[in-house]
């Protein structure tokens, strides 16, 4: 099975730091295969025949043992993440957008937990996301609506935060392009077996 490993919060700026080609190595050592990270923060793909629940206790001995700051993260399956891709509204596809961002939702937390906040918390007319399985999505499509959106005030200088990991759309469509590949790639290799 393919999965993606979003994580938090690092190689932003000089706290945190991350080296992804030691990260690879230390993920390899754990026996995943096939390693591959995009960017320097935090995207990574690999392949294992493990459970999540193994994996998540796997990779989180390895961030309590090899880094002195917490590394938060989420694991999410090849199916789910391609599920949330292949639903997403057209909206999502509006390359001229201000802003267009994927906050994908940290361990122990889903889309229940994201639903309550935002039908408690957030203005009805605000229709501006699509709450998915692995992340809400959300678009601003100017500056302007950005500043006055609930991204602006309600998740980024908020306890919601926390919740989440963000990637914007860029990395993002990278992201399910490179996934799609060693997909096909995946397909192609058993069928000739």
């Amino acid at each position: 099975m393919n999965y993606v490993l979003f994580l938090r919060g690092i190689n932003l700026g000089k706290q945190n730091k991350v080296n992804m080609i030691i990260l690879k190595k230390q993920l390899s050592d754990l026996g995943f295969l096939n390693v591959v990270s995009y960017l320097n923060t935090g995207n990574i793909l690999f392949e294992t025949d493990k459970q999540e629940k193994e994996i998540e206790s796997l990779i989180s001995e390895l961030f309590r043992t090899s880094y002195s700051f917490d590394i938060p993260f989420v694991i999410i399956s090849s199916n789910n993440l391609l599920k949330d891709f292949e639903k997403l509204p057209n909206w999502w596809w509006n390359k001229n957008s201000y802003r267009r961002d994927a906050l994908f939702y940290l361990r122990d937390i889903n889309r229940k937990i994201i639903t309550e906040i935002v039908e408690n918390q957030w203005d009805e007319q605000e229709n501006n996301y699509f709450l998915g399985e692995t992340a809400l999505f959300m678009i601003s499509n100017t500056k302007e609506e950005y500043q006055l959106s609930a991204h602006s005030k309600k998740i980024m200088n908020s306890p919601f935060n926390k919740l989440v990991t963000l990637r914007n759309s860029n990395t993002f469509d990278s992201v399910i392009k490179l996934l799609n590949e060693r997909l096909s790639k995946w397909v192609l290799k058993i069928s000739i077996e």
